[in-house]
């Protein structure tokens, strides 16, 4: 059965922290080949309309960058199967995307067991909270940046249990971005 993946970065306090993909050029450079060992493993991504609607307006743009990391990313992303999460976009414009809403546990627990590889929660703390809630969530790869922002949304929203989780792998890159690969105990 395929893994749902909460892929986010987030700051030591526990916020969104804009995404997974470190800004400044000396992190790029550190961590691209953690970024493409994580994204070997997963086929689909999941995101809530306002990920979708940033994501849509800039990836396919840069298909053809000057960046080998964007131009290449912006393919992978093009490629990819894209969940959007939502109750008020009805269509997806771009390629290989659909839109659900509605009973979402239901959709989710069917796309784990369709054949492919692994899915990740890529954009929107929202979701990422909504999905678990629903306790769906196998995998947490989590960027953590090192920055306090003391406000903004929480990437974890207060379970109706606790949730314990066993560290796989926990790397630290010389800008003091740590990424920490956990499994679900009970699922592990």
């Amino acid at each position: 059965m395929r893994k749902i993946i909460l892929l986010m970065g987030m700051s030591v306090d526990g916020y969104n922290a804009g995404g997974w993909f470190p800004r400044e050029e000396i992190q790029r450079s550190e961590v691209l080949h953690e970024i493409w060992n994580q994204l070997a493993s997963i086929d689909t991504f999941i995101m809530g309309r306002v990920s979708y609607q940033l994501w849509f307006d800039v990836w396919p743009g840069l298909r053809d960058s000057e960046s080998q990391f964007e131009a290449t990313f912006s393919r992978f992303a093009d490629d990819v199967e894209k969940i959007v999460i939502s109750n008020t976009l009805t269509a997806s414009e771009w390629r290989n995307s659909s839109v659900i809403g509605g009973d979402i546990r239901s959709k989710l627990i069917e796309l784990k067991q369709q054949p492919g590889k692994d899915i990740a929660i890529v954009g929107g703390a929202k979701v990422a909270q909504t999905i678990g809630k629903l306790d769906l969530i196998d995998e947490y790869r989590l960027w953590l940046r090192p920055v306090i922002l003391g406000k903004g949304t929480s990437l974890f929203d207060t379970p109706s249990k606790a949730v314990d989780v066993t560290l796989i792998e926990a790397k630290t890159f010389r800008s003091g971005l740590i990424a920490l690969h956990y499994t679900r105990a009970d699922k592990g």
